[in-house]
């Protein structure tokens, strides 16, 4: 199990994740519950993923509440 250190910044509507070559962007619309990706670096490490995704979610719940 890999412990990744993620970054996360706020750009206009978006939550940019990224670590170490890697980086994903999300974003969330007004009339959906959950984040969308729109887009990624390219990567099979389902661990790298799902972290990345979670770390957005928290994010998202944070920011939503300020």
């Amino acid at each position: 199990m890999t412990d990744y250190e993620f970054q996360v910044a706020v750009q206009g509507g978006n939550l940019i994740v990224t670590t170490a070559g890697f980086c994903a962007v999300y974003y969330k619309p007004m009339d959906q519950p959950q984040l969308i990706l729109r887009l990624r670096t390219k990567s099979d490490v389902y661990e790298l993923l799902a972290k990345a995704r979670h770390t957005a979610n928290r994010k998202r719940r944070l920011w939503e509440k300020s």
